[in-house]
């Protein structure tokens, strides 16, 4: 056996002030995220996030997620659907793919984890979170 130890997983360092929105948890009720609890769906933005109390959870609305999105144009966009996604949301998605975006549906756990990768990888990317209890 060698004496040098390969490293399997990386940590990578942010620069910067440090302010990168991760998720810490979740839960049926919301979030812990950056180790804050937050009640209730969020609206995420690598550097900052936000309650979102969306008009219909079962069919999302494309013009509500734009106009909540304002100026900041991510090329990707998770939906975390609180349990396994029921749909593939193709009204919601064709809708955002005619004005620039991808749209990755994921369960709540799922766009969690992908959300943190994202965003150790400096990707930029916006998500808009159901709970699990959802």
């Amino acid at each position: 056996m060698s004496d040098k130890i390969e490293k399997l997983v990386q940590i990578q360092s942010f620069e910067g002030d440090g302010k990168l929105t991760l998720v810490n948890g979740y839960d049926e009720t919301g979030f812990t995220l950056n180790h804050q609890k937050i009640d209730g769906p969020v609206l995420l933005f690598p550097r900052d996030y936000t309650s979102w109390s969306p008009l219909n959870a079962a069919e999302p609305s494309a013009d509500e997620w734009l106009a909540l999105l304002g100026d900041y144009k991510p090329p990707l966009i998770l939906f975390g659907t609180g349990g396994a996604p029921t749909s593939p949301y193709p009204k919601l998605r064709a809708a955002l793919s005619a004005a620039g975006f991808a749209l990755e549906v994921l369960s709540t756990a799922s766009a969690c984890r992908t959300w943190n990768v994202l965003i150790s990888e400096k990707r930029d990317v916006a998500g808009f979170f159901l709970p699990v209890g959802r």
